[in-house]
């Protein structure tokens, strides 16, 4: 119990020095309104192309931001740590360097979650503003759920205000914590009105689940970036740790071009796929049907047996360095 709530309150602290400063924030605001925005943007549209497009902009945005933002949780944490001296403060107390290591990668981890839980909702919610065709409303954007959707961004904001005023939270802290409830909220209004905005007497939804099973998958790949950027950091500055970061996301999305025209030993195969994460399998393209389960539970295994593999090499070098 006692490694427990230990390692909570370390996770929790590290969260929280990640969401002092307003990057964090300003990333989830920023993607959230792109991709609610995105659908309001085409000007043609052939089918269910609209909703294609805000599927694929806002899970694009995801990865991209979510890259950025993890690449600089890792260097933010490790280098404010190592200028303020706080790693060797409590690592005083009985703390296993182990333990704090990983309480460091579950605080990133939670920041990350909740930035890709609000990435997820907000696509779900840009599919359904998205131009479509209904044989109650013929082809209408959904015009209702995108003024509820920049409301609980304009909401969010004043009620992160308020409680910055009140001092129970921080400004950063509570406007990225409630995007993602408001969001969700909006999401669940959509059931109770049509695409016109006519409040239906049944309750009906038209939202894509296969949607948050493709931005599971993105999140599980930016959970394994954010170990990698975590572990190199250990070695690295922060600069060299962003520039190994992306060119490893580089190699990664080379791999399967890699291995079909240029490596054909089986040892040199197995290697590659060892030591390079194949970052196209948390890709999932917009097809229109339900991601399969054995793709969804074999890329997860895959993220959490590469992540656990990178947190092993982590400890390892954070203890050395302590004890050096």
């Amino acid at each position: 119990m006692y490694l427990t709530g230990t390692f909570y309150s370390l996770s929790l602290i590290h969260a929280r020095s990640l969401l002092r400063n307003p990057v964090c924030m300003l990333i989830t605001v920023a993607v959230a309104s792109v991709s609610l925005m995105l659908p309001l943007a085409v000007a043609h549209t052939f089918g269910d192309s609209a909703a294609r497009l805000a599927r694929d902009g806002g899970l694009a945005f995801q990865l991209v931001a979510g890259i950025a933002l993890a690449a600089y949780a890792a260097c933010s944490l490790t280098g404010r740590a190592r200028h303020s001296g706080t790693d060797a403060m409590i690592l005083v107390t009985p703390v296993s360097p182990s333990l704090f290591f990983l309480a460091r990668y579950a605080g990133m981890a939670l920041v990350l979650l909740v930035f890709s839980a609000t990435c997820a909702v907000a696509t779900l919610l840009a599919q359904r503003i998205a131009e479509a065709f209904s044989p109650e409303t013929g082809l209408h954007l959904d015009l209702t759920t995108a003024a509820s959707s920049a409301l609980c961004i304009v909401l969010a904001c004043v009620l992160g205000a308020a409680a910055d005023a009140s001092r129970r939270a921080t400004f950063h802290t509570a406007v990225f914590c409630l995007l993602p409830i408001l969001l969700a909220l909006a999401a669940l209004l959509t059931g109770f009105h049509d695409r016109v905005g006519n409040w239906t007497g049944t309750v009906r939804y038209t939202l894509d689940p296969s949607t948050l099973a493709s931005a599971l998958l993105i999140a599980a790949g930016l959970l394994l970036f954010a170990a990698i950027a975590l572990t190199l950091s250990m070695w690295l500055t922060p600069a060299s740790v962003t520039v190994a970061c992306f060119l490893l996301l580089a190699a990664g999305l080379s791999v399967d071009w890699l291995l079909a025209t240029r490596i054909t030993n089986t040892a040199a195969r197995a290697l590659v796929l060892a030591v390079i994460p194949n970052w196209q399998r948390f890709w999932t393209p917009a097809t229109g049907t339900q991601t399969p389960a054995t793709l969804l539970a074999g890329t997860l295994l895959y993220a959490g047996l590469y992540t656990a593999a990178v947190l092993i090499l982590g400890c390892r070098r954070f203890e050395q360095s302590e004890h050096a």
